[in-house]
């Protein structure tokens, strides 16, 4: 779980650490402090006991035995006893322990994907036979 590159590193948010604002990290990243903001991970998310997140959380692999409140994007979601996660979950797979809870909306990975509009695209007249019904 916690190997690295030499161009991955380790991040790590102690207990009594608070951070306000967006992070863009890239390797392994543990949290048992407190981060309101958004964190976007090319790595894995490790929530200690005592790691809470107010955010929306995109990493590969996310373990959990503090708190998130809020979306989290994954390949993989670990819950384990006494971690909390509530919100939208967009993953592959989850694996909840005993005594770990999920309360919100789990959707596949995929699905994530299929409600982005692109506003900059410009529909043909075959799509707007599609859009515009009655």
């Amino acid at each position: 779980m916690f190997k690295k590159t030499k161009e991955e590193g380790l991040t790590y948010i102690s207990e009594n650490c608070a951070i306000t604002g967006d992070l863009n990290l890239q390797g392994e990243v543990i949290i048992n402090g407190t981060v309101e903001g958004n964190i976007n991970c090319v790595g894995n998310v490790t929530l200690g006991r005592s790691g809470i997140l107010k955010g929306v959380l995109k990493a590969n692999e996310v373990f959990v035995s503090g708190t998130i409140e809020g979306e989290t994007h994954c390949d993989i979601l670990n819950i384990e006893n006494k971690g909390v996660v509530n919100g939208e979950l967009f993953s592959s797979d989850i694996r909840i322990d005993k005594g770990g809870q999920f309360f919100g909306v789990r959707k596949h990975k995929d699905e994530e994907k299929k409600n982005i509009v692109d506003f900059d695209k410009k529909q043909t007249d075959k799509d707007d036979k599609k859009v515009a019904k009655g």
